[in-house]
């Protein structure tokens, strides 16, 4: 079975590939709406030959089942909706902190320092040979037209995921240096 890519381009899917999109964003498969089979239409043929009564019986608890899968479905989806609102709730508060901080830093003159140390201790930690490890392995699942995007969207979580813990912490320190100080000169500013 062929189905479009967002890229232009078409393969054939395996049957896992759903299952693991859904785990990659921590989505459970039965939180999807059953898919409805098209029976109506073979028992209603059959029901019409044997009369107008039991058409109605027939139709009629089809419709029920219909109704309580409908009910099922859209339960999941709206558990599943409070779900995502609240994760996007908290991505919200997060990225707007993360604007605040980044505005500050680049106001500062801290950002391009920030960079120039992390990619020294990236180096250091030979970090950039564990990306073209994954890179690679991700080219020779993938075959040979693979875009750029879709490198970097395959690779991005991993390599992030890679990136020592001990240049985090350093890095965080270093921004909480930098963001403080700021806070500083601004409060000393505003106290005189």
């Amino acid at each position: 079975m062929e189905e479009p890519m967002d890229y232009g381009e078409t393969r054939s899917i395996d049957p896992t590939y759903l299952e693991t999109h859904l785990k990659q964003y921590h989505i459970s498969s039965s939180l999807l709406p059953p898919q409805k089979v098209n029976s109506s239409s073979s028992s209603g043929s059959s029901s019409s030959s044997s009369g107008s009564s039991t058409s109605s019986s027939t139709s009629g608890s089809s419709s029920s089942q219909d109704s309580v899968s409908e009910c099922e479905a859209s339960t999941s989806a709206k558990m599943h909706h409070c779900i995502l609102t609240l994760e996007q709730e908290e991505k919200a508060q997060f990225k707007a902190t993360f604007q605040k901080v980044k505005k500050k830093l680049i106001k500062t003159g801290d950002m391009d320092m920030l960079r120039l140390v992390a990619a020294k201790r990236l180096y250091e930690e030979n970090w950039q040979s564990d990306v073209v490890n994954i890179c690679y392995n991700v080219l020779l699942k993938l075959g040979p037209g693979v875009t750029s995007k879709q490198l970097y969207l395959t690779c991005r979580d991993e390599c992030l995921a890679r990136v020592p813990q001990s240049v985090k912490d350093e890095m965080l320190y270093k921004i909480r240096h930098c963001y403080e100080q700021e806070d500083e000169v601004v409060f000393k500013r505003a106290s005189k």
